[in-house]
């Protein structure tokens, strides 16, 4: 009775032994599963929750499945693969494969860098140059109950350089406009002329790196050179300059880390003529400020 006792208390004890011996095996797998998870970067998360959700709920249509594998960053393919190997063998090394478990888990982060795509260069400064259209009305000085007003539509090319928070540009342009004199009088003209910009601007990038958005303010100056009406050529025509107010929003599409295309879209309010402004204050004088449109597209080179 006694060598029962004692065997069944040795047997016992092996199978507690065994128990335990298993539980720790599993225990030091599941510390080693994790330090390999951990070792994931934060950024790379995405392609996990993007696995679990497709083994969650598989697509009914494979083409659906492709989409949704291909949808993945390449950045992440390599850690994703990690972390597969790992749970299919959590003995697997991140930098040396299969039993290599004494390796140290941070060695996890010193796999093969992934794939990514080019950076945008975050340099503050480019250049670049485009066309625009400008449309100026209602332009006007009335002086006797006689309405003298001014019409302009002009197209033109511009070049710019680009500090960030600031856009300085300066173009010159061919116009094409009428003046009227009263009621019926109306005088055809074309002009060639010069315009400056000053433009503050507060780009904010939209997700995915393509995109930038920018609110913009600023000033103008447009400076007419010469002016054809008919037969006749004019060239002192500095009374015609004016000064402006632009406001409006810009976007810019990256193609390349260095090369981006830009769209502005913005308003654009113009003060008198200066060869008006000193008869503003004279009674009976009536001036009506010039406004319209301008249109912006142009080609950028971060440098």
């Amino acid at each position: 009775m006694k060598k029962a006792v004692l065997i069944l208390f040795l047997l016992a004890l092996v199978v507690t032994a065994v128990f335990a011996q298993t539980n720790q095996a599993v225990a030091d797998l599941r510390r080693e599963l994790h330090s390999y998870i951990d070792a994931i970067p934060e950024q790379n998360l995405y392609a996990l929750k993007s696995l679990l959700s497709i083994l969650a709920e598989p697509p009914s249509n494979k083409s659906d499945l492709h989409e949704i594998l291909e949808s993945i960053p390449d950045r992440n393919v390599d850690a994703l693969r990690t972390l597969l190997l790992a749970l299919a063998d959590p003995s697997y090394n991140a930098t040396g494969g299969a039993n290599q478990s004494q390796a140290k888990p941070a060695a996890a982060k010193a796999s093969t860098p992934a794939k990514t795509n080019e950076p945008v260069k975050t340099g503050n400064l480019s250049v670049g140059g485009g066309a625009f259209f400008d449309w100026n009305g209602n332009s006007a000085v009335e002086v006797a109950r006689t309405k003298m007003g001014l019409d302009l539509m002009s197209f033109g090319a511009y070049g710019f350089l680009d500090t960030k928070f600031f856009e300085v540009s300066i173009g010159a342009s061919y116009g094409i406009g009428t003046f009227d004199i009263g009621l019926t009088k109306k005088q055809e003209f074309n002009l060639f002329q010069l315009d400056v910009n000053l433009l503050g601007k507060f780009p904010i990038d939209l997700p995915g790196g393509k995109f930038s958005v920018f609110p913009m303010l600023g000033i103008s100056y447009n400076q007419p050179l010469l002016m054809i009406s008919g037969d006749t050529i004019t060239t002192d025509i500095f009374d015609l300059g004016q000064l402006g107010v632009l406001g409006g929003a810009g976007l810019d599409y990256n193609l390349t880390s260095s090369l981006y295309l830009r769209g502005e879209g913005l308003f654009n309010f113009r003060l008198p003529f200066w060869g008006t402004i000193d008869i503003i204050s004279t009674s009976g004088v009536k001036i009506n400020f010039g406004m319209g449109p301008r249109i912006k597209l142009a080609v950028g080179y971060r440098l």
